[in-house]
């Protein structure tokens, strides 16, 4: 699971799987991202929530390094992601080529996994 010493100092926790990770500032507008891990028997999803920049890309590359592989599928549910800047989009194709799944209800990030899914690998 994502939780053991996985964020930087600054950090929020609601419950035990719900971490917000504050990053940096961009235009007085501080970049935030919120990953909730929820494990179920045949897959651990993961719900990003905010923006997908900055320092934020590498707290989610750290998170999904530590999730348990193997016996079940990593999700990732893109639908309440706001923005993704380039970091995001490469960690977004890497996380994709090593079989994780995307997902999104939201219509900009669909678009963003159907690019991801119809580039060259």
């Amino acid at each position: 699971m994502c939780t053991k010493n996985w964020l930087a100092a600054k950090r929020h926790k609601k419950h035990k799987n719900d971490f917000a990770f504050y990053g940096q500032t961009v235009a007085r507008v501080p970049i935030v991202i919120r990953i909730t891990a929820q494990e179920e028997p045949s897959a651990t999803r993961l719900f990003l929530e905010g923006k997908l920049a900055g320092r934020c890309v590498d707290e989610l590359d750290k998170c999904w390094q530590t999730c348990p592989s193997g016996e079940v599928a990593l999700l990732v549910d893109l639908t309440n992601v706001s923005f993704v800047d380039d970091h995001g989009r490469e960690l977004l194709t890497r996380m994709h080529n090593k079989g994780i799944k995307l997902f999104s209800k939201s219509v900009m990030t669909k678009c963003l996994i159907e690019e991801i899914e119809n580039s060259p690998a």
